[in-house]
């Protein structure tokens, strides 16, 4: 079982610390340490299996994220930031696919070829460096779970939003929409995403849909909830819904599709 309540190591001043860190990772790769539920970890090894440049490897008791885009990084820090990027890539997918909850970052792992992985702690934007590493070999697998034999729908739509940052913004507002609870939140979302698929228009969303629904919410994200009465409230959520779904549509065959 997978331990959600991993001790942290306290962290120091890093003022000498930092300036060499360049130095001291020579030789090493990088990885981002995850907590979620068990089933999300399992689900995410399966999901992953590298092609996609993203792969969940097992060090001692920490669950750690790999990705070829931590390759160009030359400091923890700068791993941090592209993890924040990778993790809510991720998330995103498993939030349009619906088959995994949030994945949280739980700090930088500098990995060695062999021996214990070196662990950076993050906390309120500030780096610091765990006193002690954790030792275990890099596995291929998480709990005897295994990376399926057929590329996982998430590995395929992860590969074109590497190369698409309209989708992946349409993807991320998306998420946001479906999470949020105030009308006014959703309806911004929703806008924000209308305006990532405008390079799309006429691919599955007609123009005048389009115009629609980003009418709808240039309109609805002003709104002033506590002037509206509750059951124009509820006519508000439920027009959020119905559009929330069309869109939906229009970004999964766009994903679908053998074009990229």
């Amino acid at each position: 079982m997978f331990d959600s309540c991993l001790q942290e190591r306290p962290a120091y001043d890093l003022a000498s610390d930092f300036r060499s860190m360049r130095g001291m990772m020579c030789g090493r790769k990088w990885g981002a340490i995850v907590r979620g539920t068990d089933a999300t970890l399992h689900h995410w090894v399966k999901a992953l299996d590298g092609s996609a440049g993203k792969w969940i490897e097992r060090h001692g008791d920490d669950v750690v994220l790999r990705s070829t885009s931590f390759d160009a990084c030359e400091t923890a820090e700068q791993v941090f930031e592209q993890s924040v990027s990778e993790i809510e890539k991720l998330n995103s997918v498993g939030s349009f696919c619906r088959t995994s909850k949030e994945l949280l970052f739980h700090g930088v792992a500098g990995i060695h070829s062999e021996g214990p992985i070196d662990k950076y702690i993050f906390a309120t934007g500030v780096v610091g460096v765990g006193a002690e590493g954790f030792a275990g070999a890099i596995v291929s697998t998480v709990e005897g779970v295994s990376p399926a034999q057929v590329e996982s729908k998430e590995q395929r739509y992860l590969k074109k939003l590497e190369t698409d940052w309209h989708l992946r913004n349409a993807l991320k507002y998306l998420r946001q929409a479906r999470s949020e609870s105030d009308i006014v939140d959703i309806w911004t979302a929703i806008y924000d995403c209308v305006d990532a698929l405008g390079p799309y228009i006429g691919r599955g969303l007609s123009n005048r849909k389009l115009a629609a629904i980003k009418k709808r919410g240039n309109e609805f994200r002003h709104v002033h909830t506590r002037d509206k009465s509750p059951d124009e409230r509820r006519r508000l959520r439920a027009q959020a819904d119905i559009d929330l779904q069309s869109i939906e549509d229009t970004v999964r065959d766009i994903l679908d599709r053998d074009d990229g």
